[in-house]
């Protein structure tokens, strides 16, 4: 009797082995079947490459991990936890929940939008099988400001300037800036305008009966 062994390895499927000894032979039909997991990996996605994104944007597609073998085939187990990780800094919706695994070893967190200030995260799958945890790659996400998004305003006047009864006012000067602290070129001065009305209350909602200043006509104090 001899024991013959196998390599470790190789792709799935089924597999016809021929064994020989001097003129005899004899044919034996083995199914390969993927391994215990393993690995997480994330198919679809270049761990390699930082996604960039803009602020309160969607990420570019699904985030969708495949349980693994020790070879790299998919590991068809089911029911299996998986969840993620990020850094603080990052924030995303809808907020991910432990996901579990379909028959053929994924887990679907579905579309993700993204919330941050500008700079590099981090965000990394886990699986959890009992005891062990299998993490999957640190995927690195870059928010950039979106140039033709407006996220401040910026108003310049002279502070030290004295304001007498019936004279106009000052001249002020109003800047709109996107993400990236430059001014919005998109912008139109139609967009903009300016409420004057008595501080009875420190409310910082202006009362219907504020008066409204127009940038193309700021010396009219109904227009």
């Amino acid at each position: 009797i001899h024991k013959l062994g196998f390599e470790k390895g190789g792709s799935l499927g089924s597999r016809e082995l021929c064994v020989k000894w001097r003129d005899l032979k004899d044919y034996v039909r083995v199914d390969v079947l993927a391994g215990p997991p393993t690995k997480l990996t994330i198919p679809d996605w270049d761990t390699k490459q930082p996604m960039v994104v803009y602020n309160e944007s969607a990420l570019e597609q699904r985030l969708v991990t495949q349980l693994c073998d020790e070879c790299g085939n998919p590991a068809h187990e089911a029911n299996i936890k998986v969840q993620l990780a990020k850094d603080s800094g990052i924030k995303l919706s809808p907020a991910p929940q432990p996901v579990r695994t379909d028959k053929l070893g994924k887990a679907d967190f579905g579309a993700l939008t993204v919330t941050g200030k500008r700079g590099v995260y981090e965000i990394q799958p886990k699986a959890f099988i009992g005891r062990q945890i299998i993490s999957g790659p640190k995927l690195k996400i870059s928010i950039q400001p979106d140039t033709s998004k407006p996220a401040q305003l910026m108003v310049e006047f002279d502070r030290s300037a004295k304001y007498v009864v019936a004279k106009p006012l000052q001249d002020f000067t109003v800047k709109i800036l996107s993400e990236d602290d430059n001014v919005l070129t998109s912008s139109k001065a139609s967009f903009l305008s300016m409420k004057l009305w008595k501080a009875d209350t420190m409310s910082a909602k202006p009362p219907a009966r504020a008066t409204t200043y127009q940038p193309d006509n700021c010396r009219d104090p109904q227009g």
